[in-house]
């Protein structure tokens, strides 16, 4: 067997024997999947990484093109599962949540632990089969680890689901002594550059307890002066510290939709860390000097003590913006008023830069949960911006650029973060969706620049399907992570970025802030920068994937309010297997195959196109993403945070089975073919459903929040793929 024809695969199991194994390592990342075959998969489970052997033609095994065989497992995937604990007599038996897995757990003796029958439990798997039992399961043994309560209830999956993410809930007491201990030490100018006069304010949700930037601005003869202070964690989080490396393991808060777990202790995060409005805190001051265009034209930096004169509300800033003096905030805001309207226009500056350079701002919708007494959601809004939350976004993200070019300058370790270039031949699929939208796709492909892709936007602004382009768009850039190495950032159209304005909730921020104190003030540099980068970056996947499993429990809680009723929803994602559609009351459920067209049906899956077409007794149907269609709720999963959905008002005859076996049963379709869920084609990564895909791509539903420098009243910055918010 020759070397030239192994690849580092990740697995996905299809439920019915076969499987498909995405390359993760040399030529053809994310480019194809290999089809392999019942007798070929050797024990691999999805995400299982494996060693695959890609048939070439002519040889045994090969039947029709993108085919292999597993020939070695490098990495099980699944080595703890979560799900529902049954006891059989002596015997206990774990049904994993996920799906996809298609397994079952036994449990015997002393490794049953306190689990009872119902009980939603954490496994820890010690012995693999190599084969399925039968055509149906694998049969996997193992030892119950955690007991989160009864599966049915919301509690205990919310535990579950930050259980099986990592996602910490409690800190040990010795970081709780730590940090309890540096806030209540006095405040110290001595050695600072005090701005305490200098009039400054904070502008946050109305719901924000961290906060952890303020404003203060300029007008100069030649332009503007813009000082963004960022509360000075570095000062409280000495590097190799307790605190410091319990953050280190953490690398992010975590918000969710009733609760945040914090990156700090409360005592720091809320309390010495928060620019509280009229107290007298610690920053680390980034000072912009901007021309009258809004281009940068000097940077500095002062460790420094503030004091906020204003503890800003997003919604009062925007009702001063729109009624001025006539404003029922305005005696608040009488001291800062002034510099308020200032900030107003150095806003419209600075956007109208941003646009001119190409920054992309995909169009999304944010869901926010109205819940009850109880915590039950009861109703989903969407969430608003207005200009004061866009107006912070722009200033962060110029106190951003400005921390990159100061460190870089300076060849000072830095954790950039860097956003490469989309992959070839996703911008040509997306050209391909664009055309068929009706948008002039020209000069998309290789080497598109994001200026281009905006005009698309704004295209798609005008005929009233910006948030069906966005989210396709979204779907096909690559993904942004933190590095140690300088590059440039796509989605922002910028050379140099880094984090700077949150290092209260973000751990790169935090080793940011360490590099330009080493360099004002001659201390130690912040070492393993590389290793730092690595860290963050899975950190944030953990918490968004946290976040979005939440999300969906809750969206699965209150469509099971509403089973039986009648929705107007659009089609959101289209996959082999059926299509995804999200309400006007923005939750979002499957509806499979045989909803549309009949059971048995095999309708034809236009991957580029995202359409499935087949027959409904004489007539041709085609559903495409963006297409306005009526959905009932038929049933709601809350453990799984799945809703399944079918057309309202009709009555799909079964369809008769296609007797010729098609060209390519797996096709183009059949890497997302399954119960509902797609196997980690270009719909998904991890085998999640491609509502929710990530595969490199810069999210589905929303992105990561790491375009953003910080959340601004809704559950983290940058959901949607809003590059625009906070950087």
């Amino acid at each position: 067997m020759s070397h030239e024809t192994l690849l580092k695969c990740r697995f996905s199991d299809s439920g019915r024997g076969f499987g498909f194994a995405v390359i993760t390592e040399g030529d053809g990342v994310g480019s194809e999947d290999l089809y392999i075959a019942p007798e070929d998969t050797r024990g691999a489970m999805t995400d299982d990484i494996v060693l695959v052997h890609r048939f070439r033609r002519g040889e045994a095994g090969y039947t029709r093109g993108n085919e292999g065989e597993v020939t070695k497992i490098l990495e099980r995937a699944n080595t703890e599962i979560v799900g529902t604990f049954t006891m059989h007599g002596a015997l206990g038996t774990v049904r994993p949540d996920n799906d996809k897995l298609h397994a079952l757990v036994h449990v015997s003796g002393a490794d049953i632990g306190e689990a009872r029958t119902g009980d939603k439990v954490a496994v820890r798997i010690h012995s693999f089969p190599n084969r399925r039992r039968g055509d149906d399961v694998f049969v996997l043994a193992g030892c119950v680890t955690a007991v989160f309560g009864k599966a049915e209830t919301r509690e205990a999956n919310y535990a579950a689901i930050l259980h099986k993410n990592g996602i910490p809930t409690e800190f040990p007491d010795e970081v709780i002594w730590e940090a309890e201990d540096s806030a209540a030490r006095r405040i110290d100018p001595a050695g600072r550059t005090d701005f305490c006069d200098l009039p400054t304010l904070t502008i946050d949700g109305a719901d924000a307890k961290d906060l952890d930037d303020a404003i203060s601005l300029e007008k100069t003869a030649d332009g503007w002066r813009l000082y963004v202070h960022i509360a000075d964690v570095s000062h409280y989080v000495p590097e190799g510290g307790s605190i410091d490396r319990e953050a280190y393991k953490r690398g992010t808060s975590v918000y969710f939709v009733d609760k945040v777990v914090p990156m700090l202790p409360v005592a720091l995060s809320n309390g010495a860390c928060s620019l509280n409005g009229g107290e007298v805190r610690y920053a680390l001051t980034a000072i912009i000097d901007l021309d009258r265009e809004g281009n940068p034209t000097a940077y500095d930096f002062k460790k420094s003590v503030i004091r906020s004169d204003v503890r800003g509300v997003y919604s009062e800033v925007n009702d001063i913006f729109e009624n001025g003096h006539e404003s029922p905030y305005a005696q608040k805001y009488a001291g800062v008023l002034p510099m308020l309207t200032d900030m107003h226009e150095l806003y419209g500056i600075l956007k109208t830069a941003a646009d001119k350079r190409g920054q992309l701002s995909l169009e999304s919708v944010e869901a926010k949960f109205i819940l009850d007494e109880k915590g039950i959601p009861t109703d989903i809004v969407a969430r608003t911006r207005g200009i004061g939350e866009m107006m912070i976004e722009q200033f962060m993200l110029a106190a951003n650029v400005a921390a990159a070019t100061f460190l870089s300058s300076r060849s000072q370790p830095c954790l950039y973060r860097i956003h490469p270039d989309p992959m070839p031949d996703k911008m040509r699929s997306f050209a391909i969706f664009a055309h068929n939208m009706g948008l002039d796709a020209s000069g998309i492909g290789e080497g598109v620049s994001p200026r281009r892709l905006s005009e698309v936007l704004a295209e798609a602004e005008e005929k009233h399907i910006a948030e069906c382009v966005s989210g396709v768009m979204l779907r096909s850039l690559s993904k942004a992570k933190y590095s140690e190495n300088a590059a440039p950032h796509y989605g922002l159209a910028l050379k140099l970025y880094a984090h700077f304005t949150s290092p209260i909730r973000r751990y790169p921020d935090l080793f940011v802030h360490r590099a330009i104190t080493s360099v004002l003030t001659g201390s130690r540099r912040p070492a393993h920068p590389a290793e730092s980068a690595r860290v963050s970056s899975e950190a944030e996947l953990r918490a968004v994937t946290a976040e979005r499993g939440i999300e969906d429990l809750y969206m699965a809680q209150y469509a099971s309010f509403h089973i039986g009723e009648e929705y107007a929803a659009e089609i959101t994602s289209v996959c082999s297997f059926g299509v995804f559609a999200r309400t006007d009351k923005l939750f979002e459920g499957l509806i499979p195959i045989e909803a549309l067209f009949g059971r048995g049906a095999r309708p034809d899956f236009d991957e580029d196109a995202h359409t499935l077409r087949g027959r409904v007794g004489g007539e041709i149907r085609s559903y495409r993403l963006g297409d306005r269609i009526t959905v009932r709720v038929e049933n709601a999963d809350v453990p799984a945070g799945q809703i399944d959905f079918s057309l309202a008002g009709e009555e799909i005859p079964a369809a008769q089975p296609r007797t010729v076996r098609p060209e390519k049963p797996y096709g183009k379709g059949g890497k997302n073919f399954g119960k509902g869920k797609s196997f980690g084609g270009k719909h998904g990564k991890n085998g999640k459903s491609a509502k929710h895909a990530t595969s490199g791509k810069a999210g589905g539903r929303h992105t990561s929040k790491s375009h953003g420098g910080k959340k601004h009243g809704g559950r983290h910055a940058s959901k949607g793929g809003k590059y625009t918010r906070r950087g």
